[in-house]
């Protein structure tokens, strides 16, 4: 299962590139590392650090031509109500287009006992890439099942450019 965790990771990732300079045009736009911190809401609240690889060239998280787009890698991480760490290392695809926004992509939850790999889809709104308030629903991927893991999830995350100067 493992195996089939890190093909799907690839094929997720690989694309884009290619995805960028089709919808955007130019792929000779310089790379921007956007950090990200938010907070996912279901049964309970976990936090969420990320990072994303993207194009673009406008100030705030990377907005070419109005959107950007890139792979990001995050962890979410969460007490369950028993007391439980809970871990979800997640690598997904995200674009953006002045206020509307969807990843795509694979989690693995776990409390260092049982996996749960879930795909999540995600679709929301987004401030240029700044904020996000997204909508997702986790669609499990293998017979594990984590106790009271909800599917339904909001999920709030405030990006920050880091080649973007603030003074």
């Amino acid at each position: 299962m493992r195996y089939s965790f890190i093909f799907i990771a690839i094929l997720l990732l690989s694309p884009s590139s290619l995805f960028c300079q089709n919808i955007f045009g130019d792929s000779s736009r310089p790379k921007h590392v956007i950090v990200g911190l938010g907070s996912s809401f279901s049964e309970w609240a976990t936090g969420e650090v990320s990072a994303m690889l993207s194009e673009g060239t406008w100030v705030g998280p990377c907005v070419p031509n109005y959107g950007y787009c890139g792979p990001r890698a995050s962890v979410e991480f969460s007490t369950s109500p028993q007391g439980s760490l809970l871990i979800a290392p997640k690598i997904s695809y995200e674009a953006n287009f002045i206020i509307l926004g969807g990843r795509i992509g694979l989690a693995d939850y776990t409390n260092f006992r049982t996996h749960e790999i879930c795909f999540v889809p995600e679709v929301g709104l987004t401030y240029f890439g700044m904020l996000d308030l997204y909508v997702g629903y986790s669609i499990p991927l293998t017979y594990a099942k984590l106790e009271k893991l909800q599917s339904l999830k909001l999920t709030v995350t405030l990006n920050w450019d880091t080649t973007t100067r603030l003074f």
